[in-house]
């Protein structure tokens, strides 16, 4: 059998793979909206498809500081700031395919978390040979927290994974090969642009990019000529976004850098939950803040990193492999450049989002900001295992994936909702549709499935009640619901969580805010300016 057929076999069996695993995963656990992102991108994609554009009905107090400080109206529809463009024009053509529905965008995951898979696989194949190619393809489709977790929640993280990946094998093909065809770097430029429209923290590499084309290159005159071919192509392609962020921020990338900054230096609130906007002056000012934060969130990073993904057993084999890699005295390998470069963007981020965020998402899953990194990883712990006599190789192998599969076979943790409703039917959401106008607004702490479900304009409750007191007098609110279920967060709000505890303290905000109605369901209590007719 010819390299090419068994580079394709390979992707072709572990897509298949991924796709089965995920269709079981998913009929097994799958409730519906219950991240706000699922939601959030869904109604954006719905906007997208009626032709509204890049639009979205659902706000957080930060973005309203945002609007009220550049004058942006929010009437029907508000840009979008939190959100990357490419997965919700993703998310906009699955619906077109297959209907507007949660299915759709589960859908659109499962497809991305089987082309992961697969592109691991050939761009392994590429590099170290099929059987390479085969064994990290089948790591990324059988990772528990990709599957368990990630695939649920309708994020774009995969397709930015395959993106990246692709971007950094074609550029160090480029380089390796010494190509100076000017449509090939102008095309690499425009395929590192395609991951910036889906994750905007692709900016973190765009120097290391340049840098690293111009110092490969032959001569100073080539390595300028290159990396300018290089940042044409990205430029051309991500101008749309480059232009919109302009027209309505007055930014190369969504003003959110400033939030992750202050969280933990200015504030100790999430900064998007505050009714405020954030400079990086004022942040700067507090460098001791700001350092303390630094060795916080890289000590945190230092103590999770080891069990990310449940990669408990594929970082030694990685780090062995990275290791003998670069001890080639050959430097000239592309397997060389491609570790190499993925090495000093991880390392970048790291250094840099200790300055800005750390994130969990329950007691196993952690990582999703490092996906990216997931492919290099299972290349590299698939190449060592390789490399062993075959009966240690086939031990190891087997200890990896029967670890995930124990994983993977763990009991489905137990539904969100009381009688197991998936979230399109959760009758808070409806009520607090019907007992307020159109026009108006629904303030809460479920607000991206507010728009979603409902199709109701929303306004995630900030971190304060006199917050929203003082949003209600430029936006009309008609209904506030404040669930207790696990997606709302409620956690992150502890000025709510007093207020719903204290009925005379709930009596009087409720009049304040002219909502004259309280209703208290088993889980959520709702203020509202009309008794709903279903209640």
């Amino acid at each position: 059998m010819s390299a090419s057929k068994q580079i394709f076999y390979s992707a072709i069996s572990v897509f298949l793979v991924s796709i089965i695993i995920s269709t079981w995963v998913s009929y097994k656990n799958f409730e519906g909206g219950l991240s706000h992102e699922f939601c959030h991108y869904a109604e954006i994609a719905r906007n997208i498809k009626a032709g509204k554009g890049f639009k979205t009905k659902m706000a957080y107090p930060s973005t309203l500081a945002i609007f009220k400080s550049n004058k942006i109206s929010f009437e029907e529809y508000a840009p979008v700031i939190d959100r990357f463009p490419l997965h919700a024009f993703a998310t906009a053509a699955a619906f077109a395919l297959w209907g507007e529905s949660d299915e759709s965008v589960l859908a659109l995951s499962i497809l991305a978390l089987g082309a992961l898979s697969a592109a691991t696989a050939i761009v392994g194949a590429l590099i170290f040979g099929w059987q390479t190619g085969l064994a990290a393809g089948l790591i990324i489709a059988l990772t528990p927290s990709f599957q368990r977790g990630f695939l649920l929640w309708g994020l774009p993280d995969f397709e930015f994974a395959i993106i990246l990946l692709l971007s950094v094998f074609f550029l160090v093909s480029l380089i390796t090969k010494k190509d100076s065809s000017k449509l090939k770097w102008l095309l690499a430029g425009g395929v590192a642009a395609a991951a910036w429209l889906y994750r905007a923290n692709f900016i973190l590499w765009l120097p290391i990019f340049i840098l690293w084309i111009a110092v490969k290159a032959d001569s100073l005159k080539k390595g300028i000529k290159q990396s300018s071919l290089w940042l044409t192509g990205f430029l051309l392609v991500a101008s749309p976004g480059i232009i919109y962020n302009f027209q309505n921020y007055s930014s190369l990338n969504p003003p959110t850098f400033a939030w992750n900054l202050a969280h933990m230096t200015i504030t100790p609130n999430l900064p998007w939950l505050e009714y405020r906007q954030f400079s990086v002056l004022e942040i700067l000012c507090q460098p001791l803040l700001l350092l303390k934060k630094w060795g916080h969130l890289f000590l945190s990073h230092l103590k999770v990193w080891p069990q990310m993904w449940q990669f408990h057993l594929i970082w030694p084999a990685a780090f062995i492999s990275l290791f003998s890699v670069f001890r080639n005295k050959n430097r000239k390998n592309p397997e060389f450049d491609f570790f190499a470069l993925f090495c000093v963007m991880i390392v970048f981020q790291v250094m840099a989002f200790c300055f800005l965020r750390f994130e969990t998402l329950g007691a196993h899953v952690w990582g999703r900001y490092y996906i990216w990194l997931a492919p290099a990883t299972a290349i590299l712990s698939s190449k060592w295992i390789l490399s062993l006599r075959p009966y240690l190789r086939w031990i190891y192998f087997t200890a990896v994936f029967l670890f995930f599969l124990k994983w993977l076979l763990m009991a489905p943790v137990s539904k969100v909702y009381p009688g197991n409703l998936p979230v399109e039917k959760w009758p808070e959401i409806e009520i607090a549709a019907n007992c307020s106008s159109e026009k108006s607004f629904i303030a809460g702490n479920l607000p991206a499935q507010t728009a979603w479900y409902a199709g109701r304009k929303s306004i995630q409750l900030p971190v304060h009640p006199r917050e929203l007191a003082e949003i209600s007098k430029k936006y009309d609110i008609e209904a506030v619901l404040i669930t207790r279920l696990s997606p709302g967060e409620l956690y992150n709000l502890a000025n709510w969580q007093i207020l719903i505890n204290n009925p005379e303290a709930l009596k009087n905000f409720s009049k304040e805010m002219n909502l004259p109605f309280i209703i208290n369901l088993k889980t959520s209590t709702l203020l509202c300016k009309n008794k709903p007719q279903t209640f």
